[in-house]
């Protein structure tokens, strides 16, 4: 079972080099990665989906609203 932390810390821990391939990957800019989680900045339904398919961080816990709650 793989636990998850907030999108904030998850974010920190890949490099800087890291950061910026998964933002190419996504088309969004880092930036906007780096304020997902922040003073109530959220991703749509749809990037919510590739950040999932791209890094395996949970579509569930980036928008419990559309998706539903995490279950690990």
């Amino acid at each position: 079972m793989i636990e998850f932390n907030k999108w904030p810390v998850f974010w920190r821990e890949f490099s800087v080099q890291e950061r910026d391939e998964i933002a190419k990957k996504l088309n969004v800019s880092v930036f906007h990665l780096r304020n997902i989680g922040k003073m109530g900045a959220q991703p749509s339904a749809s990037l919510a989906i590739r950040i999932e398919k791209v890094c395996g961080y949970p579509k569930e816990m980036l928008r419990p609203d559309i998706f539903g709650e995490y279950e690990s």
